[in-house]
């Protein structure tokens, strides 16, 4: 049974699948105009309708709209972390666990950006480590996961920038935050009430919850 037509009202339309394709809208001077539904792109199928003025039906009238092309979506980087990572120690964090792409494409990390220096891209080769300003180590693994090595004597909580591709010319960019355990027992010093383990707490040790060995 054909679907009704209201004039001046978008109609959906879908595929076999009832995915959305997109709307259709009749207008009262016989003018239609298709929307294509959010990252819809493909083919659109023909419209053919029966116009009436409520008695008598006028001959039927096709309307092709051709094919949609679809706009490449950027990436979505979401932020990771606190990661708890023991200076000296690689620990190993997968960005890209939690990004997502509108489009479905394959996500890969192209990019660390130094926030000493964050208008340079540092790019990314597999098994190849690269130095941070603050002498953290970033290493790209064949996995797509990344290796950080945390340096000595940097802040408790290290911000490090980092840019995914959809290999179609979007990209986004996430932060990656490690969290420095200083005693290894796998409690950040932000949260460790004793941060090298000494029975001392840091309260009396270094006058207050804030400072690090």
């Amino acid at each position: 049974t054909p679907d009704a037509l209201t004039l001046g009202t978008a109609t959906p339309i879908t595929d076999a699948g009832g995915n959305a394709i997109g709307t259709i809208t009749v207008a009262a001077d016989g003018n239609v105009t298709f929307v294509p539904a959010s990252n819809y792109d493909g083919a659109v199928p023909d419209l053919t309708y029966t116009p009436t003025d409520g008695t008598d039906n006028g001959a039927p009238v096709t309307v092709s709209f051709g094919t949609v092309i679809g706009v490449n979506d950027a990436p979505v980087a979401v932020a990771d972390g606190p990661v708890t990572a023991v200076p000296g120690v690689a620990v190993n964090v997968d960005p890209l666990a939690n990004d997502t792409d509108a489009d479905g494409d394959t996500l890969t990390l192209t990019h660390i950006i130094d926030r000493a220096d964050p208008g340079t891209q540092i790019a990314l080769t597999v098994g190849t480590p690269v130095t941070l300003a603050s002498g953290t180590t970033v290493t790209l693994k064949a996995d797509g996961t990344l290796d950080f090595v945390m340096a000595q004597g940097v802040n408790d909580l290290e911000p490090i920038d980092y840019v995914v591709s959809d290999g179609n010319g979007g990209t986004g960019t996430g932060t990656i935050t490690l969290a420095r355990d200083s005693d290894g027992d796998g409690v950040a010093n932000t949260d460790d009430i004793d941060d090298d383990n000494d029975g001392i707490l840091d309260t009396v040790e270094y006058g207050t919850p804030a400072a690090s060995p």
